[in-house]
């Protein structure tokens, strides 16, 4: 089962301004620190039908709130999950959860939600992301040097991205031409590269 990484940091007031439900029973708190850092309140019971992860946080009796000796964190009677992810991909996926998108989203979102989804095991997301990803870079030789496909792979910093959540999420299928396009990119240009963030690939990698 995936773990949920607990911060130290204060815990955000600001609130999310599409999923904070009042009749949420738990709140999610990602990003703990950062600047975009704010509190989710969701019903445990629509997302543990999503998550298997959650599904089983689902069975763990509640904190009884009058007992401080638990150590457990309460917002407004609600128990509090810190979660590091980023809360932009974690709004993104609830989007998809909830909201069936019709649209091809850019691939930067798609491989947050694959994060997202992978983590915590929700079949519906990862399928999704998964479907999307093979637009946006055919995992095949016939294809990727289709013009639009081609300047998918180009794009440096979507190609490291790439490389990182096939490694997180276990889509090898991708890694033949997220790895093409890392080859052809100017080596000379260190600035450029540390942009990219190129030495996030050392830890995967080796």
């Amino acid at each position: 089962m995936s773990s949920v990484t607990l911060s130290s940091s204060a815990l955000p007031k600001q609130k999310d301004s599409e999923f904070y439900f009042e009749d949420g029973n738990i709140i999610l708190a990602p990003g703990c620190g950062r600047s975009d850092a704010c509190l989710f309140r969701i019903l445990m019971s629509q997302l543990a039908k999503q998550s298997e992860v959650f599904s089983d946080m689902a069975k763990i009796p509640p904190p009884n709130e009058n007992d401080s000796s638990s150590g457990s964190e309460l917002i407004e009677c609600c128990p509090v999950i810190r979660m590091d992810d980023d809360p932009q991909e974690l709004r993104n996926t609830f989007h998809l959860l909830w909201d069936v998108p019709s649209e091809i989203y850019d691939a930067a979102t798609v491989l947050g939600v694959l994060r997202v989804a992978s983590k915590y095991v929700m079949p519906k997301a990862r399928a999704w992301a998964i479907r999307q990803l093979e637009i946006l870079f055919p995992p095949s030789p016939e294809e990727l040097f289709y013009k639009s496909h081609f300047e998918q792979y180009q794009k440096g910093q979507t190609a490291v991205e790439l490389v990182l959540a096939s490694h997180q999420c276990d889509t090898p299928a991708f890694f033949p031409y997220a790895y093409f396009a890392l080859v052809t990119v100017d080596w000379s240009n260190r600035e450029r590269l540390d942009q990219m963030g190129l030495n996030r690939l050392e830890g995967p990698c080796s």
